[in-house]
């Protein structure tokens, strides 16, 4: 098969344009520090992922272990409620306390701004 000259004026549309290197839009090329440092970031992210799913595992098994009902007596009267459920309440209270009184001591220990 045999192709037809084609006329010079028309557009050859078999062909891709491309740019050279030097006006190609797009982010520099990263060097090798760069690429390692992207990609020490991404094991750190995997890792941190890893530590999650293994944390909520342990809780799951920690629940499924303290499922006995134990009586929590208040000051006036008293509830029965699941082991692990008690724990977790104490232990939620307890860190919200931590984190507030961390707050309150910040913000009071802090400098004063100037009046003026």
């Amino acid at each position: 098969m045999a192709t037809e000259p084609r006329d010079p004026s028309e557009p050859d549309l078999t062909r891709v344009e491309t740019a050279p290197e030097a006006e190609r839009p797009g982010p520099p090329p990263e060097t090798s520090r760069e690429r390692a440092r992207r990609h020490g970031r991404r094991y750190l992210l995997y890792a941190w992922a890893a530590l999650a799913v293994a944390l909520v595992g342990l809780i799951i098994a920690w629940v499924a272990a303290n499922t006995e009902t134990v009586a929590v007596d208040w000051l006036v009267g008293s509830t029965d409620a699941a082991l692990a459920l008690v724990i977790f309440v104490a232990a939620a209270l307890g860190w919200l306390l931590g984190m507030v009184t961390a707050v309150v001591i910040r913000r009071r220990t802090r400098p004063r701004r100037p009046r003026g």
